[in-house]
């Protein structure tokens, strides 16, 4: 339920802060084994409740809830802090992304502040406007230099093609 929440905008963090809190174990995973789909158990039920029925593997998912949260890519389309409160900062790096990307950005008040993508296949790149109507440029690296790339625009989608081991800096100009 989380990661479909994470998905549509609609995680409400703090729940989800508290079931982790609630689910973790001494060894520091997170087993999800009290609570059930459709509200029938809360994060007020007996740990152990379902404890006979053991853990399972899909339970140690939570960490992807966060990802979703931070980067979101299932559509082929990048989108950067989705499901992230603009009140909080945050940051990640290489997290990776549908058209073999590895992703590196940052989120400071709200504003993404640093966008840094690897392509590992040199595939098109797509990404919804990381920087709210503003103009912006896309530059491949080259060691200590750095080339423009040209960018097209699609209504809110921006987009650039890429290549094999290219890697990319997105800045707002």
């Amino acid at each position: 339920m989380n990661l479909q929440a994470a998905r549509l905008v609609v995680l409400d963090i703090e729940k989800f802060k508290r079931q982790i809190r609630y689910c973790n174990l001494p060894n520091g995973a997170c087993a999800d084994m009290a609570l059930q789909s459709h509200g029938r158990y809360e994060d007020v039920t007996e740990f152990d409740f379902m404890g006979p029925m053991g853990i399972f593997v899909e339970n140690f998912g939570l960490p992807v809830v966060i990802n979703e949260c931070l980067l979101q890519s299932y559509t082929g389309i990048l989108r950067l802090f989705p499901n992230w409160p603009v009140n909080r900062s945050a940051e990640f790096y290489s997290l990776r992304a549908v058209g073999a990307f590895l992703v590196s950005s940052r989120c400071e008040a709200g504003r993404v502040t640093f966008l840094n993508i690897l392509s590992e296949k040199g595939t098109s790149c797509r990404l919804y406007h990381p920087y709210q109507g503003a103009s912006v440029a896309v530059y491949e690296q080259h060691g200590e230099t750095r080339t423009l790339v040209r960018l097209f625009s699609e209504g809110e989608i921006l987009g650039f093609d890429t290549r094999p081991g290219g890697v990319y800096t997105v800045e707002r100009l």
